[in-house]
């Protein structure tokens, strides 16, 4: 909304709200000989060993799809959740497999193992999980590619922006109206980011590998931030002829940025168990400076009613952005096809706020109307 304070002053009150969303889907095999990792920030108490090397006993068994596993997770209560197996499944006759599934659980810990063993191909693909109440840790080994992954994320931004500007009519340069304001402004803006993670052994994998639960992994992070700032700005607009004008705007000013981050994780084995975790509130403050400059074409609709057609690009100079400050090391292989993960509840991998330079464009459609 625009007002006429006479003497070619005026003031304009504006608010903008803005959304935008994305989102994106993959699906993968783990490639043979690969291993995965994922996990919380902070680790439980526990360990996985796997080892999925092919083994030849000798003798009449001949070789074969083999598996040892271990997995335990030990709680604050001295109970401690444990899952070991050993497995083979001979490449004689054709067709031999075996999957199988083992979980411990209960009191917000637990220990889960999948597996599926190919005699024929000699081919061991196999996930362990471990969690309690200070996080989880999955660790994945594939001796073929009968583990899939999909991953799913989505992000959504929401933004109200409030301005009230005072402005003044400078005159005409070369059939321009020129014009200057001067406000201040107050953005507001929300983002989620949506990560979601499923693993599962392909139906070929293993004869009943279907049946064998899927592991669910998500993150999801909420920024939320304000933006107080002044700036000024100046445009120029030139009359076409029968109601139509053409304009140019620029603006520039700075302010500061203040929010907080929070993140919520979740594993879930199908049908079995399901953990939540919640990370701790971070704050962030810092100042910045954005710009914007646009185009646009007007036809006037009546008297005081004009309607605009634009085009703009705006950057800020830093916006929030979480990202992974850091990553300790998280297992290791002593061999081709084993795997070994031990951890005592430390932090792995600790999501915190950096700050980016950002840039939109977009085209805006509006309707004035002056008082």
């Amino acid at each position: 909304m625009r007002f006429d304070l006479g003497n070619r002053f005026w003031l304009e009150g504006r608010y903008t709200n803005t959304s935008s969303w994305a989102a994106g889907i993959w699906v993968r095999r783990l490639s043979s000989g690969n291993t995965l990792i994922a996990s919380s920030d902070r680790l439980p108490f526990g360990n996985v060993s796997l080892d999925v090397r092919a083994l030849d006993p000798g003798g009449e068994v001949g070789p074969g799809a083999a598996l040892w596993a271990q997995i335990a997770v030990a709680q604050n209560t001295g109970d401690t959740k444990t899952i070991e197996v050993t497995a083979f499944s001979p490449a004689e006759p054709v067709g031999n497999s075996i999957a199988i599934y083992a979980d411990s659980s209960g009191d917000g810990a637990g220990a889960f193992l999948g597996a599926a063993l190919s005699g024929t191909t000699q081919s061991t693909s196999a996930l362990g999980v471990i969690y309690d109440v200070n996080g989880f840790a999955l660790v994945g080994i594939a001796g073929n590619d009968a583990i899939k992954r999909r991953f799913q994320m989505n992000d959504e931004v929401t933004s109200q922006k409030r301005s009230l500007h005072i402005g003044y009519s400078a005159g005409s340069v070369s059939d321009w109206n020129m014009s200057v304001k001067l406000g201040i402004n107050a953005t507001q803006t929300d983002r989620t980011i949506a990560q979601h993670a499923r693993f599962s052994f392909a139906a070929n994998a293993a004869s009943g590998a279907s049946g064998i639960p899927a592991i669910k992994y998500s993150i999801t992070e909420n920024i939320r931030w304000s933006y107080i700032s002044a700036d000024i700005g100046g445009s120029a607009t030139r009359n076409l002829g029968q109601g139509w004008s053409v304009s140019v705007a620029v603006e520039v000013g700075v302010g500061t940025i203040k929010g907080n981050y929070n993140a919520s994780r979740r594993i879930r084995v199908e049908g079995l168990s399901d953990q939540r975790y919640r990370s701790s509130r971070q704050s962030f403050s810092r100042g910045a400076a954005h710009g914007k400059i646009s185009l646009g074409i007007s036809r006037r609709l009546g008297r005081h009613t004009t309607a605009t057609l634009e085009v703009w690009a705006a950057g800020m100079s830093a916006v929030p952005v979480p990202v992974n400050s850091s990553r300790t090391r998280l297992a290791s292989g002593a061999a081709q096809g084993t795997m070994q993960l031990s951890s005592a509840g430390n932090v792995r991998d600790q999501r915190r706020i950096d700050w980016r330079p950002a840039m939109a464009t977009g085209i805006r459609f509006g309707l004035r109307h002056q008082f």
